[in-house]
């Protein structure tokens, strides 16, 4: 009969644990990212050191901030500064419906323009990292009166966005809602769905999946998974985001009512679920002010 050797059962418990280790480390280097969005771009010169605690005890690492002109240059220069010395990345937000169509033409020219302008003019610490556009077609009267056409408008700005922060030396990056998969478009352009042409044309994309709940048929999960193993085909970054505005439409779409700690729950979940997934980026929470106002 052989004995009992120590050592091997040692040498096995050893083995089991650089395991763990390993495995662990591995998901844990995975790059993740916390994002939100700041509208109300006043707050940064108001209470620059209470927001940035905030959000840093949030553990927020992508800041996607709305560009106001009427701000001066030395306000961005002090909180993306401070930001960066906290490892957050800031993002120069903006967008509107308008920018599909003619009368936004001059306002997405003076957000370029005065992106390229700060760019050029401040140190890198202080330079934002990329371009969050935010223009949500669907709210233009263009896409119920003529699709087609709104559409094709709206993938015309992307690829000129594209080249802008080519020329800026940034990564771009578009919101868009989770059911672009299910929209369609056949023009010069091509043919396929909103999502993949979307996906194709920018660096990254930030899915709005307005659900409030991570599972079943309806939930945040199953609602982005087509956009996830796209992105993934693709080796593009995906983020999925959450909402915590108050709906007077429908009471699924945010975690106003269920408040942040069932929000962090729900989004564990979805982290859990995609982690394995290279495309997989993180989450973001829209948006900053309405998610402090949030219960515990």
């Amino acid at each position: 009969m052989n004995k009992f050797n120590p050592y091997i059962s040692l040498l096995i418990g050893v083995l089991l644990i650089l395991t763990v280790i390993v495995w662990t480390s591995v998901f844990a280097n995975h790059p993740k990212k916390l994002g939100t969005w700041i509208w109300h771009t006043s707050i940064i010169d108001d209470d620059r050191a209470a927001v940035l605690q905030a959000l840093e005890s949030k553990g927020v690492t992508d800041v996607f901030l709305q560009v106001d002109r009427d701000i001066e240059k030395e306000v961005y220069q002090s909180f993306i500064r401070d930001a960066d010395s906290r490892n957050m990345k800031v993002h120069a937000l903006d967008g509107s419906p308008l920018w599909v169509a003619s009368e936004g033409d001059e306002e997405a020219s003076l957000f370029f323009n005065w992106l390229g302008n700060y760019q050029n003019e401040v140190s890198d610490s202080e330079k934002f990292k990329g371009i969050h556009l935010d223009v949500e077609p669907y709210l233009h009267a263009g896409w119920r009166e003529d699709y087609d056409y709104t559409v094709s408008s709206y993938q015309s700005f992307i690829m000129t966005a594209g080249k802008q922060a080519d020329i800026l030396g940034i990564p771009l990056e578009v919101d868009i809602p989770f059911w672009f998969d299910k929209k369609n478009y056949k023009n010069d352009f091509g043919s396929g769905t909103l999502s993949e042409w979307v996906m194709e044309h920018t660096d990254a994309v930030t899915i709005m999946a307005y659900r409030d709940k991570a599972e079943g048929s309806n939930g945040i999960i199953k609602v982005v998974r087509s956009e996830i193993e796209y992105a993934e085909k693709l080796k593009k970054p995906i983020t999925i985001a959450v909402e915590t505005k108050q709906s007077t439409e429908y009471d699924h779409v945010s975690f106003h009512e269920e408040g942040q700690r069932i929000m962090m729950k729900e989004l564990k979940k979805v982290e859990k679920e995609y982690r394995s997934f290279d495309s997989f980026r993180g989450m973001a929470i829209h948006s900053y002010d309405h998610w402090m106002e949030m219960k515990p």
